[in-house]
């Protein structure tokens, strides 16, 4: 059997990205201190999600990566406040069955490969290879139908 560690990295590379950071969002205030989410949002706990967070007087939102296990930190993407919208973890998924056939009672597994922050129409994604992409939002995607803005935080 193959270990979590296993399918973490092939999930990562059959999307084309090499784990090099472990990403996490940061929020900047005018009149608070800042706050910071979990590396790779490891946390179930509401209290630790970026939708639960009170945004008032919110004058940046980042992302962070940490490089490996070096402890260097470096800021990715910065957001003005005033246009963040709303943060996404970018998943990847892969099933056992299709690494090793053998395996009967596949389970299929989600790790993520990137931490995104969208605006009111566009969604810009640092990856955990330390590459980045921008695009606008869909027609779709616009309407902001997320935990966020349901709870006006």
């Amino acid at each position: 059997m193959y270990s979590e560690d296993y399918y973490r990295e092939n999930a990562a590379k059959r999307f084309g990205k090499s784990i090099i950071y472990r990403l996490r969002w940061v929020f900047h205030f005018a009149d608070k201190p800042t706050i910071r989410g979990i590396w790779n949002g490891a946390s179930q706990n509401s209290s630790d999600m970026a939708a639960f967070k009170n945004k008032s007087g919110l004058i940046m939102a980042c992302i962070e990566g940490e490089l490996g296990n070096t402890g260097q930190i470096k800021t990715m993407l910065e957001v003005d406040g005033h246009l963040y919208a709303s943060c996404q973890w970018e998943m990847a998924a892969i099933s056992p069955a299709i690494l090793n056939p053998q395996i009967v009672k596949a389970k299929t597994s989600g790790f993520i490969i990137g931490l995104s922050m969208l605006t009111a129409d566009t969604k810009n994604t640092i990856y955990i290879d330390g590459s980045g992409t921008s695009r606008p939002l869909t027609v779709s995607e616009r309407q902001f139908k997320i935990t966020e803005h349901k709870l006006g935080s």
